[in-house]
């Protein structure tokens, strides 16, 4: 039992190592203040610093934001000792007789250094508190953005722009969006329909874009207009995967033995320039074992266009017969694409042809990113969930 207990102790101490970010024994009170604006307000607030009285702590204090310029501190430094909870410092705001309309923000970072450097700060250890000062909003003002998804090739196309009335007086909305190539062109325009957005309020305007067939990186721009009020929103969208694809390996002067050139001709399937394109070759054997691995040189691709680069494999250790062939195609950092080949090799002559092909990897999102690390979490887990589990039945089966 008390190695059962050992055991999940240590789980436990490396899931909390996993989970945090960063470790700090110092806190910030208060940690939000909200104010209600009024022309020339002076305010003071007061923070503090805040300590169990097990740690020893020098601080800098700084301040960003909105409101920067109307921002005074009574020090710009603090210092707490072993057995002290708590330091204080002031922060005060004079504003002038007009600030833009919604919130106003300020941060304050209060950041943690080396008592024995204080030179150097280190922005990871701050600890950080917030002020906002909310100005009404009078007449029309209304809040939008623009919203479009990754679609496949012959998909529609919505494209939604989501409003939010803040203003006291109702306002009628409709967007105007143009469809662009990255360099500019105009492919399309569209005209949502019409909603009235009142003062707290959220609503939805959309319209859809039929026209999908060719794959590529496009922008949407959409001119808002709520009555007097004009925005201009800008979003990019994919429709299909950024690709380059190998279209043939061949080798026309392919002896067994030799270094032989290998000629790979590979189409841009994107309508931007890749800068960085390359071929990666992995030979396997029948079992999936990796027998050799050569790589092509670096190329630039326009959009579209097909292109030939030469690469060397090394035949040496070789010998006649059929070989799997991984084929890695890497373009600039947007993804890989892997394709599957057989290579049919005999003594003077080499045939490659296509099995398969697939994107296996893209720039992952923020929430590619997240899912990934909580994925990571999990199996690992399981993994030390299976090892203690497995620990007790050992112990249990050494005590009978």
């Amino acid at each position: 039992m008390k190695n059962k207990h050992l055991f999940s102790l240590m789980i436990l101490i490396i899931l909390t190592i996993l989970l945090s970010s960063q470790v700090t024994s110092f806190g910030l009170a208060p940690a939000k203040k909200i104010l209600n604006f009024e022309p020339g307000m002076s305010k003071t607030i007061d923070f503090s610093i805040l300590s169990k009285g097990d740690s020893q702590g020098f601080f800098t204090i700084v301040f960003q934001g909105d409101l920067e310029k109307y921002a005074t501190l009574d020090k710009n430094s603090a210092f707490i000792d072993f057995e002290e909870t708590k330091e204080t410092f002031s922060l005060k705001l004079n504003l002038p007789q007009e600030l833009p309309q919604g919130p106003n923000e300020l941060t304050v970072l209060v950041i943690e250094q080396d008592p024995d450097d204080t030179t150097t700060v280190n922005v990871q250890n701050a600890i950080a508190a917030q002020i906002i000062v909310n100005v009404p909003y009078n007449g029309i003002s209304v809040e939008s953005v623009l919203n479009a998804e990754k679609i496949n090739v012959g998909e529609p196309l919505t494209l939604t722009i989501s409003l939010f009335g803040r203003g006291e007086i109702p306002a009628q909305c409709y967007a105007t969006i143009d469809i662009k190539t990255p360099t500019n062109e105009l492919i399309d325009t569209l005209v949502t329909g019409k909603q009235i957005v009142a003062q707290a309020e959220a609503k939805k305007i959309d319209a859809t874009w039929k026209n999908t067939q060719n794959k590529g990186l496009y922008q949407a721009e959409a001119t808002v207009h709520c009555e007097d009020q004009i925005q201009v929103l800008r979003k990019q969208f994919y429709v299909g995967n950024p690709s380059v694809s190998v279209l043939s390996i061949v080798s026309d002067k392919f002896i067994l033995g030799q270094i032989a050139p290998i000629d790979i001709t590979m189409r841009n399937n994107w309508n931007q320039r890749f800068n960085d394109v390359y071929v990666e070759i992995l030979v396997l054997s029948d079992t999936g074992t990796i027998l050799q691995q050569f790589k092509s040189p670096s190329e630039g691709m326009n959009a579209d266009e097909v292109k030939t680069v030469t690469a060397y494999w090394e035949t040496e250790t070789l010998q006649v017969g059929d070989y799997n062939l991984n084929v890695v195609t890497y373009f600039d950092k947007t993804g890989v694409n892997q394709e599957k080949f057989i290579a049919h090799v005999e003594t003077n002559k080499l045939l490659v042809n296509k099995i398969t092909g697939n994107v296996v990897n893209q720039i992952p999102t923020q929430e590619d990113e997240s899912t990934s690390k909580i994925s990571f979490l999990i199996l690992i887990v399981a993994l030390l969930v299976g090892i203690n589990v497995a620990v007790i039945v050992y112990f249990k089966t050494k005590k009978n």
